[in-house]
């Protein structure tokens, strides 16, 4: 379906071989999935402001928009999550020392490995309907259109994120450590959706074939930056310095800035060959249970003790094949029903 932009399904899908390929330290990705786990806050704060229509703001209005949100989000969020860490204490010695740290998980209090990154999501969409709310009453206030207000977040998210991971004011607990905010980066991500809003206005669609293969091209190399050319394996080709430098941790801001001119680009050039290639079938298929394949991953490389490139194989095919299961049977089905109930709530 048009409207849905399934290319976006496809970077998920990207984004997740990235970040598994990272923790199996195969493809001398290992410290990669730092820089493409921006790509994941870009896509939520993106898809939060509701992109494909001009505004939107409206929803978070009333109590019932805020409620009906957090409701929604949390039936997507908390299940699964809660399920597999549950699974992975019952079976796993290294997951979780004992039940409290189980419980500080399980509440996003202090989290484990990998799962800092929902914990920050969840933070971000906390305070997502206010954010929203105050863009739709500046727009009818000022009379600032979306390329204004894609302007106005860009500027705040960059300087959110500067401000963020100066201070210790800001912070969440990650394996014990105080880590800082990643709320900038989401807004980065809202500053993208505003543009498309504006784009969508314009109805600037890139027709010529000129631009069209020089959009492919750009959206190639926004990848392979993203994944290859900001490894610590490539940067030390030509400086050895750079052997041991992460450049999602050290760069954050540049790599979500990154990602927000890849996701850009992919809704300008939707019928170029990158975008085709994205929305593939089956990578929409895979997309579409890219959480349960996130939130499952990091727990089962301790069972494939395996040469990284064999583990990172069987690390993807069993985590996307569980994945499936929990979105077949749990995720869509709670979902679906969710989602009728908030529907029917909003209706009364």
């Amino acid at each position: 379906m048009e409207t849905r932009w399934n290319q976006f399904d496809g970077v998920r899908v990207f984004a997740m071989l990235v970040i598994i390929a990272s923790h199996t330290g195969a493809l001398g990705m290992y410290g990669q999935g730092s820089v493409v786990v921006s790509l994941f806050f870009v896509l939520s704060g993106f898809f939060c402001v509701q992109p494909m229509i001009a505004d939107g703001e409206e929803r978070f209005y009333s109590v019932k928009g805020w409620l009906s949100f957090y409701a929604l989000r949390i039936v997507r969020i908390i299940p699964v999550y809660w399920l597999v860490l549950l699974f992975f204490y019952w079976i796993s010695n290294t997951a979780f020392a004992d039940k409290t740290a189980l419980l500080s998980n399980l509440f996003f209090v202090n989290t484990y490995g990998h799962l800092w990154y929902l914990q920050h999501e969840m933070v971000c969409y906390l305070v997502a309907p206010a954010m929203v709310a105050m863009i739709g009453l500046i727009k009818k206030k000022t009379g600032a259109n979306n390329a204004v207000m894609a302007a106005v977040l860009l500027v705040t998210g960059i300087a959110a994120s500067r401000y963020f991971f100066s201070t210790t004011w800001f912070c969440l607990l990650w394996n014990g450590e105080k880590r800082q905010l990643r709320l900038g980066l989401f807004i980065i991500g809202m500053a993208a959706g505003y543009l498309i809003k504006y784009l969508k206005e314009k109805e600037c669609v890139v027709s010529k074939c000129a631009v069209k293969c020089a959009l492919d091209l750009v959206e190639l190399l926004l990848l392979l930056t993203v994944s290859v050319f900001t490894s610590a394996r490539f940067l030390s080709v030509f400086d050895e310095r750079f052997a041991d430098y992460y450049f999602g941790w050290y760069r954050p801001i540049t790599c979500t800035l990154l990602c927000a001119l890849l996701v850009v680009c992919l809704f300008l050039n939707s019928r170029g060959i990158v975008a085709k290639l994205l929305s593939l079938p089956i990578l929409v298929k895979f997309g579409r249970i890219t959480y349960g394949a996130y939130l499952i991953h990091f727990f089962l490389i301790e069972f494939i003790p395996l040469p990284p490139l064999k583990q990172f194989a069987l690390v993807t095919l069993a985590s996307y094949g569980i994945a499936y299961i929990l979105y077949e049977w749990m995720e869509a089905p709670l979902y679906t029903f969710a989602k009728r109930k908030v529907e029917r709530y909003c209706k009364n």
